[in-house]
């Protein structure tokens, strides 16, 4: 479909950017589908479709298969993210690069031992505090289940962050609330509404992060930081 989305937006006079704030689905994201690195879920082109008012067909969309049950229940229905990289392209759009340092799989060591979170948040302006949000993104119920009934294992990271957040569809989001430990935060998400605080998250004093630590993070940010482009 690369080809003749990029020709319905280039039709419209529509820059990457303006897309963006159409749809609310990163420029990054939109790149990747225009070139054919990526193919969009049927979620995400219905919602392009309706955008550009063509049929889902026109699109030449090659939707997601979804070859076994695992797959249907990690696809939310209409309108939503379907994969934890495009939830991370939403919630760059939260935390936008001029002000935050998003650190996706983030280590808690230098040798990558330990549990890594999802998604790592660095404010860089002292007006904010240079605080640290640690994420972790949940695409189904099921995938949250696993968290719930391991909660512990996030305990490092709670320490070490100001906040903790979980993050899901916002399909999703109302039945992992009630389930929430207690100063865990939620944020839903939609292509549609955006990202959006369900339940409000602690804020609690941070330990300090040693240099074991921070060496894993300058290594994830030097391996896998990208900042989108504009065209």
């Amino acid at each position: 479909m690369g080809s003749r989305l990029r020709d319905l937006r280039l039709d419209r006079h529509e820059s990457l950017r303006a897309l963006e704030a159409a749809v609310g689905i990163s420029r990054g994201v939109i790149s990747r589908w225009e070139t054919g690195k990526r193919q969009p879920s049927a979620a995400a082109a219905l919602f392009l479709a309706q955008h550009y008012g063509v049929k889902v067909e026109d699109l030449g969309i090659e939707a997601r298969p979804r070859s076994d049950r695992r797959a249907e229940e990690t696809q939310p229905p209409g309108g939503e993210p379907s994969s934890a990289e495009e939830i991370r392209e939403m919630l760059a759009r939260r935390w936008p690069p001029h002000s935050h340092v998003l650190i996706p799989e983030a280590p808690a060591a230098g040798d990558r031992t330990g549990r890594r979170l999802d998604l790592l948040v660095c404010s860089l302006w002292g007006s904010r505090g240079q605080e640290l949000d640690g994420i972790e993104i949940k695409v189904s119920y099921g995938d949250w289940a696993k968290e719930r009934d391991n909660a512990a294992k996030a305990d490092w990271w709670w320490r070490h962050v100001h906040r903790f957040w979980i993050v899901a569809p916002a399909s999703v989001a109302p039945r992992i609330a009630p389930e929430l430990p207690r100063g865990w935060g939620l944020i839903s998400c939609s292509f549609g509404e955006g990202t959006e605080v369900t339940v409000g998250a602690l804020a609690h004093a941070a330990e300090a992060l040693d240099w074991n630590s921070v060496l894993g993070l300058l290594y994830a940010v030097g391996r896998r930081a990208v900042l989108p482009t504009d065209s």
